[in-house]
């Protein structure tokens, strides 16, 4: 007549009736009435820190209290991105337009937003941060644009085929989301002198 479901330490599950999602079950013994075998259970390894499944939307949506509870919920506007960063570490880079679900769990997320519609340079620190995650995380080559002026140049960048900013030698980074970018780079005769 009773069902006991058991969720391990480093689970999570979703407790599903005839299909239809019902809540999500933390760690621990969780018994149901259960005498006709309705009640389902689908486990999830919080390792895995993304929620993919076809019930997304729906918790996002229809359960708002259960998603708050459970879940870091990560909305990103047309103009926006969120850099995650997990146990510390830059993870992945969640484009414009997005929605997911990261199980909140004994890992450590830290999310930041940007808004990318006037602010399109990329801080130092963080790319740095990109480069270093290069090939090991989405946005490798998408999303973003590098452009290096060479010693003794100045950068003359074009956004959207308008005149930005001038570049100063090094390596410059640029959110592309949105945004088309070119160079013309410019030679500057004097050691040292700076265009702006």
């Amino acid at each position: 007549m009773f069902r006991t479901f058991y969720i391990a330490q480093d689970e999570r599950a979703l407790l599903l009736r005839r299909g239809d999602f019902v809540d999500v079950l933390r760690p621990g013994d969780h018994v149901r009435f259960d005498p006709l075998r309705r009640y389902a259970v689908e486990r999830f390894n919080v390792a895995d820190a993304c929620f993919h499944h076809r019930f997304t939307n729906y918790i996002m949506n229809a359960r708002p209290a259960i998603a708050q509870r459970e879940f870091h919920v990560i909305r990103t506007g047309a103009a926006e991105v969120v850099v995650r960063y997990q146990d510390g570490a830059l993870a992945e880079v969640l484009p414009p337009n997005t929605r997911a679900l990261y199980w909140k769990s004994y890992i450590d997320q830290r999310f930041e937003r940007y808004d990318i519609s006037q602010d399109f340079a990329i801080a130092p620190r963080l790319a740095l941060e990109l480069e270093s995650a290069r090939g090991a995380v989405f946005l490798a080559t998408e999303g973003v644009t590098r452009v290096e002026v060479p010693e003794y140049h100045v950068g003359l960048l074009y956004v959207d085929g308008k005149l930005g900013p001038v570049l100063q030698p090094g390596a410059h980074y640029f959110w592309d989301f949105i945004n088309y970018f070119s160079t013309e780079l410019v030679h500057v005769h004097c050691a040292g002198a700076e265009l702006h």
